[in-house]
């Protein structure tokens, strides 16, 4: 998953590239900040080809990420991030889904969707980030690392607004209120500690910067952003 999840962003990049110029980019100095970006670290050289045609390879020739874990260590991790997604995206279903005053008001449910969307990043990004157990490229780790940080602080954020404007609705209507209506923003509360968490232990794990074997092709052009 791991590797076409890698073939997927690099052909997306170079799809945008020629709609954007109208031909294919023949040189790295030629594309566009984005597909800088898709292929940092990587090495354009070019190659003759038997029937004369010059092709462009690349060969990835940055700095690798790893993290500072064992791989036991790491499987276990991805497997905690697993239970504290679905652990959180169960409690704020059941806390969204409860007929209380606070789930019928505006502002309240204006908070509850923009959690979904962030929830919904989230897991995209989890999907390719489980089975990266391995060197990370410099692509990689600014796709999978940063934007899981990103995404569970985003939703842990939504959902703790939630919680705060769920409380201000049974303050402000206490005769429609009754005591369950509180396990809301309880819920609410409790969710976002758990993609909290999330982004808690993923800010807080170290990576080592390794060096890249792979010898620089010759007349090689590295992508930089």
């Amino acid at each position: 998953m791991r590797d076409s999840f890698r073939e997927w962003a690099r052909k997306r990049a170079y799809r945008q590239e020629m709609r954007e110029t109208g031909g294919t980019p023949t040189s790295a100095s030629f594309h566009r900040r984005a597909y800088h970006r898709n292929f940092q670290g990587y090495t354009e050289v070019k190659r003759l080809r038997p029937d004369g045609r010059t092709v462009i390879e690349r060969v990835y020739t940055g700095h690798w990420y790893e993290p500072m874990l064992s791989m036991e260590r790491r499987v276990r991790l991805r497997i905690l991030y697993v239970l504290l997604f679905l652990c959180g995206a169960g409690v704020f279903g059941w806390a969204a889904t409860r007929r209380a005053v606070c789930n019928t008001v505006l502002y309240v449910g204006l908070f509850q969707a923009l959690a979904v969307a962030m929830a919904i990043w989230c897991l995209y990004v989890l999907v390719f980030y489980i089975p990266a157990t391995g060197k990370l490229t410099i692509g990689e780790y600014d796709t999978l690392h940063k934007p899981l940080i990103r995404s569970a602080m985003a939703c842990a954020v939504c959902l703790w607004a939630a919680a705060a404007a769920a409380v201000v609705c049974l303050v402000l209507d206490r005769a429609a209120a009754v005591g369950r209506d509180w396990l809301c923003p309880a819920g609410f509360a409790l969710s976002g500690a758990l993609f909290g968490l999330i982004w808690f232990l993923e800010s807080r794990l170290e990576y080592a910067v390794l060096d890249n074997e792979t010898p620089m092709p010759e007349d090689g052009v590295e992508i930089d952003v």
